[in-house]
């Protein structure tokens, strides 16, 4: 609740306090990023790549600037993306298993390392469709948004969230335009 109440103007604050900091940081090097598309949501942002929410910005209520953008992060985009070329397997003697986690997944954010393994390891779970999605959104500035949630309760009270792909803002007539949605296919769908 206390996230509705703050001004989108706090919210930015704490962002960009973060882009000006002279001290490399993690919002610096999202904004600098190539393979990340932001979109905005109901008072957070999430960061896409190929299709995969690797994370949400949110924001917490403090700090000197307003607000403190806070990231939440699913577990399985921790993984280090080197492990693919190790042995998967881990010993274990019977009573502990032989392993460091910060050898397996980020415990803490390294400016220039962490970053580039996130979005390595969310790579790895995108499949054609979401890659073909990821390029006609980096290529095209009239996408607007992507993975566009029409959230609404069943019959029975419990929510679903059919998704659309892309939002793309069409020029129409002079000074006006369309919002229309895309849904995206591979020519091999079976669902064509």
């Amino acid at each position: 609740m206390a996230d509705e109440l703050m001004t989108s103007g706090s919210r930015i604050s704490g962002l960009r306090v973060l882009a000006e900091s002279l001290i490399d940081n993690w919002w610096k090097e999202v904004l600098e990023s190539k393979d990340l598309l932001l979109a905005v949501r109901n008072g957070y942002l999430n960061a896409y790549v190929k299709g995969q929410s690797v994370f949400k910005i949110a924001f917490a209520k403090g700090g000197s600037n307003g607000s403190e953008p806070r990231l939440a992060i699913h577990y399985k985009y921790l993984v280090k993306p080197e492990l693919e070329k190790k042995d998967p397997y881990v010993s274990f003697d019977g009573k502990a298993f032989d392993l460091n986690p910060a050898d397996i997944v980020n415990t803490d954010y390294q400016s220039k390392l962490t970053l580039p393994q996130l979005i390595k390891t969310a790579a790895r779970f995108a499949g054609p469709e979401k890659s073909g999605v990821h390029k006609i959104a980096r290529k095209e500035p009239k996408v607007v948004d992507l993975e566009i949630a029409f959230t609404k309760a069943g019959e029975n009270g419990d929510l679903s969230a059919p998704r659309m792909d892309i939002a793309v803002l069409v020029p129409g007539k002079p000074g006006k335009a369309e919002l229309v949605f895309c849904e995206a296919k591979c020519a091999d769908n079976r669902e064509l």
